[in-house]
């Protein structure tokens, strides 16, 4: 039985060919994650700026505490492709937002703090990798506060039992362009 022609198109030869280049591109993008595409990053006009999203459903005070920690709002004129947002309001402060109820709002930094705050994560996070022995006082500590000093006891004997094995990767950051 012959294919038919799709909606608009009026013979086959005119059809797209889903085998065409452009298409495999699209299908080998997926098949590297396989799970979704992620939102592409915002960008913005200065790119000296670090924008992100931050959203008040879960947290009511969420954006309040960003921008008590740095973070300040992003206006539409900020925004270098607004069509990459899609549909999106702005906030009465006259920031970029979106949601049912604009409960998320896009704010920013500039990229220097935001690299030197992922820096400080990172050596903080190979220092406790480094030490386990301190991971397990920092442990027993604040169990024998909580619970008391019996329960820290009782955790310090199993703990010596256990062994932690940990390890990580390099992984070279390149700078966006």
């Amino acid at each position: 039985m012959p294919r038919k022609p799709l909606p608009g198109v009026e013979s086959l030869e005119e059809a797209p060919d889903p085998f065409s280049p452009d298409r495999i591109s699209v299908i080998e993008r997926r098949l590297q994650d396989p799970f979704g595409i992620p939102a592409a990053p915002v960008r913005l006009n200065d790119g000296a700026l670090f924008p992100r999203w931050f959203n008040s459903v879960l947290k009511p005070d969420a954006i309040w505490v960003a921008k008590q920690n740095g973070w300040t709002g992003v206006t539409p004129g900020m925004v270098a492709d607004l069509s990459q947002i899609g549909n999106f309001v702005t906030s009465p402060e006259g920031y970029v937002a979106r949601g049912e109820r604009a409960q998320e709002v896009l704010l920013c930094m500039p990229r220097e703090h935001w690299n030197r705050l992922q820096l400080a994560k990172a050596r903080k996070n190979a220092e406790l990798m480094r030490d386990t022995s301190k991971q397990t006082a920092q442990a027993l500590e604040a169990a024998s506060q909580a619970l008391g000093g019996d329960a820290a006891a009782r955790m310090e004997a199993v703990s010596r039992s256990m062994r932690v094995h940990d390890n990580y990767e390099r992984i070279e950051r390149t700078e966006e362009e």
